[in-house]
C-alpha cells in the first residue's frame, strides 16, 4: 500500500479473496500520477483446528463402532484421512477413511489396541487429530456334546434334561457382552435280552462270567 502520496481521485471499494491460504481485502482504489493503483491488505489465514477430538472406543466383539473428529477452518472445505496404527511404529492410511465419520463394522478381538486418528487439511495446512485407542471385549460361544442314557437325566448348566436336543443358554460379561453355549444333546439306548438255557441236575452254567 502506498503511502506519503497525493492522490487525484480515490474510490473506496470492498474486495475479499482467498488466495494460497492468505486473505486479501481490499481497502482503496485510486489514481496514482493518473495510473491507476489497488491497495490491499494481506491477513494470514491460520491453519485448521480440531474443536472436536475422537474418543478412545471400547466394545463387545462383533459390533459396529463409529469413531467422529470435528473441525474447523477458515480456509475453504475441509479434507479428512483417517489412519491406523496397528500392533506397529508407522501410520497408515485407511482405506475409504475421508470423512469425518469413520464406520468400522463387525469389529473383532484382533483390532484391539489399534490406535485410529485423523489428518484434517484445508488449501492452508493441515493439522492430526489426537490418537482414539480401540478395545474390544470378546463374546464367548462355546460348542459341547454329551449323552446320557434313556430312563436318566442330565444336568448341565444348573438344568436337567430327560430327553435328547439342542439346548442354549446365555450369559453377559461384565462388560455386557453376550455369549452363547449350546448343548447338543443325545439319548443312548438301553438294552433288554432275556434267555433261555437248560441246566442238568448237578452240573454248572457259566453266563457273562458268572458260574
Amino acid at each position: 500500500l502506498v503511502r506519503g502520496e497525493e492522490f487525484s481521485e480515490s474510490v473506496m471499494i470492498a474486495l475479499l479473496e482467498n488466495l494460497d491460504g492468505q486473505l486479501y481485502v481490499g481497502g482503496m482504489f485510486f489514481y496514482l500520477n493518473d495510473i491507476p493503483a489497488l491497495g490491499l491488505a494481506r491477513f494470514d489465514l491460520n491453519d485448521p483446528v480440531i474443536t472436536g477430538q475422537p474418543e478412545d472406543i471400547r466394545e463387545c466383539e462383533g459390533a459396529d463402532v463409529v469413531i467422529e473428529v470435528v473441525g474447523n477452518s477458515e480456509a475453504g472445505p475441509l479434507e479428512y484421512q483417517w489412519q491406523v496404527l496397528a500392533h506397529g511404529n508407522e501410520w497408515e492410511d485407511v482405506e475409504g477413511g475421508i470423512g469425518s465419520v469413520l464406520m468400522l463394522t463387525h469389529v473383532d478381538a484382533q483390532m484391539n489396541g489399534h490406535a485410529y486418528r485423523c489428518v484434517v487439511s484445508d488449501r492452508n495446512g493441515q493439522v492430526i487429530s489426537e490418537p482414539a485407542i480401540l478395545q474390544i471385549y470378546p463374546r464367548y460361544h462355546s460348542e459341547e456334546v454329551a449323552g446320557f442314557c434313556a430312563g436318566s437325566s442330565f444336568s448341565w448348566r444348573g438344568n436337567e434334561y430327560s430327553g435328547p436336543g439342542t439346548f442354549y443358554d446365555h450369559h453377559q460379561t461384565i462388560h455386557g457382552c453376550d455369549s452363547i453355549f449350546v448343548l447338543k444333546l443325545e439319548e443312548y439306548p438301553s438294552f433288554e435280552s432275556i434267555e433261555v438255557e437248560d441246566v442238568c441236575e448237578g452240573s454248572v452254567f457259566s453266563w457273562r462270567g458268572n458260574d
